[in-house]
């Protein structure tokens, strides 16, 4: 069974996707595998864990070859319950499925632990959060949990005038679509924290206007805060999260 997405018709894809698809066919047409391989035009979200089950009832592997993922699922999937392979290597990943489907124990000491760290794993019973930062004073003046929407300015090798730009363009479209009391605003950036501190100035703004920053290239979040009445630049504080 190969799960390739959601395809449309071969004449209306990107050249890349009809080179793989393509080359799918033409491997099933010269193996004669007509009738032993399923290749399903669609699929649902939901659908998703019979595709999985598929596997486990009929003894079989699940096999996801990719360049990359942003998550790292599979990661955290494979603990003693699968093999990693190099998915530039066709003979590494043959090597692999042989090994899982001739061995049976091995197979079956990778469904047990497999079962074994669903069971364990946390990600799917964590609740939603509020931001975990500082005191009550600081977290009354982070108001991103209240917000109707989120607009998230995510910018990167450009100079700080052109930043400057892209704010003030981002601010000015939904001022004219009069949603800023309901708007909420992060600016994501490969910039530290100290860089970012005057940085909205230019553009009529204050760091405060913003309810959030992601920095460093997203391995940091801060909100900012003030001290006072009457929010100053020099005032302004960043909280990490």
């Amino acid at each position: 069974t190969l799960i390739m997405g959601n395809c449309e018709a071969i004449s209306k894809m990107y050249n890349m996707s009809v080179a793989v698809l393509t080359s799918v066919l033409t491997l099933i047409d010269e193996y004669n595998l007509y009738g032993q391989v399923a290749y399903p035009k669609h699929h649902k979200h939901s659908e998703v864990p019979d595709i999985y089950r598929l596997a486990a009832r009929t003894k079989g592997a699940f096999v996801n070859v990719v360049y990359f993922e942003q998550f790292g699922v599979t990661l955290i999937e494979v603990l003693n319950n699968g093999l990693l392979v190099d998915p530039h290597d066709q003979n590494a990943i043959a090597d692999a499925l042989y090994k899982l489907l001739s061995d049976k124990q091995l197979w079956s000491r990778c469904r047990e632990n497999g079962q074994k760290n669903s069971h364990q794993s946390r990600i799917l019973t964590l609740g939603p959060r509020s931001p975990a930062i500082g005191d009550r004073e600081e977290r009354r003046n982070t108001p991103i949990s209240g917000r109707k929407h989120i607009i998230v300015i995510s910018v990167d090798s450009f100079s700080k005038e052109d930043l400057v730009k892209i704010i003030r363009n981002a601010i000015e479209v939904i001022r004219t679509q009069n949603m800023l009391d309901s708007t909420g605003f992060v600016l994501s950036t490969s910039l530290k924290i100290l860089e970012i501190h005057s940085l909205p100035v230019p553009a009529g703004m204050l760091p405060t206007d913003f309810d959030a920053f992601i920095s460093n290239s997203g391995s940091s979040i801060y909100y900012p805060s003030y001290s006072g009445e009457t929010p100053n630049n020099a005032k302004i504080t960043f909280a990490l999260d």
